[in-house]
């Protein structure tokens, strides 16, 4: 079921846009070896035009420079260290994806993070495509990322807007309590519970879809540059 309100205005605010997955448990080296040899399943490249010989990887340390090296290797190096983080682009966006590294809002916690200028959110007259379709595309490879992930918790927001990684992590991880409204929220079964189902896919926002049986996305606003009174107005709505 998905329901879609009108589109909003939006505000123009230079930044990054940052999406979490966390798990309660270690990744595992599998999975992450698995999930990161089927980029191109997913529908990823690892470079704006489709070659795939290599990619701009992150060494886990920050103190190591960005490096130019065989994708292959890329992928096994991170999966292997369960550290390090790597540039895709999906459709016309370009995201970097970073695991578990430490400079994240979350040290302790086992996560995946989707990393985005909020400048690809603008009309910047580049191509045919336009901000909607950049949202749209960015919000479906968070969509299956979920799918393939099935992680414990998942929301995106401006860098900055955000509780302390602590108090999020505790609330979503430790007994599944919703800690907030952002500009992205999953909803996992338990928090569907707290809420009501039909009551979380009638909230006001611009995009409510149960994706799975056991978790609800539910997006705020048409672009994540401008949706904090609107987060506000839902979790009123949802009594958070």
């Amino acid at each position: 079921m998905t329901s879609i309100k009108p589109e909003m205005s939006v505000s123009v605010i230079d930044d990054m846009i940052e999406v979490w997955f966390l798990f309660d448990r270690g990744i595992g080296k599998k999975p992450l070896e698995n999930l990161l040899n089927c980029y191109l399943e997913i529908g990823c490249s690892t470079q704006q035009d489709g070659q795939e010989d290599t990619c701009k990887y992150q060494p886990p340390d920050f103190k190591d420079p960005t490096q130019i090296i065989n994708t292959e290797q890329a992928f096994n190096r991170i999966a292997s260290a369960q550290k390090g983080g790597l540039e895709l682009w999906y459709e016309d966006i370009r995201v970097d994806v970073e695991v578990n590294l430490d400079t994240s809002v979350f040290p302790a916690t086992n996560h995946i993070s989707l990393k985005i200028w909020s400048s690809q959110f603008k009309d910047h007259g580049k191509g045919g495509s336009t901000p909607i379709d950049r949202v749209l595309w960015f919000l479906d490879l968070v969509c299956r990322l979920i799918k393939y992930l099935k992680p414990k918790y998942a929301f995106g927001s401006l860098y900055g807007e955000r509780n302390s990684g602590e108090s999020i992590a505790q609330q979503a991880l430790d007994d599944g309590r919703i800690p907030g409204i952002f500009w992205i929220n999953l909803f996992t079964s338990e928090m569907i519970s707290q809420v009501g189902e039909e009551k979380l896919l009638s909230a006001p926002a611009w995009k409510v879809e149960k994706i799975t049986k056991n978790y609800i996305l539910l997006v705020t606003t048409n672009s994540p540059l401008s949706y904090k009174q609107e987060a506000d107005e839902i979790a009123s709505f949802l009594d958070i």
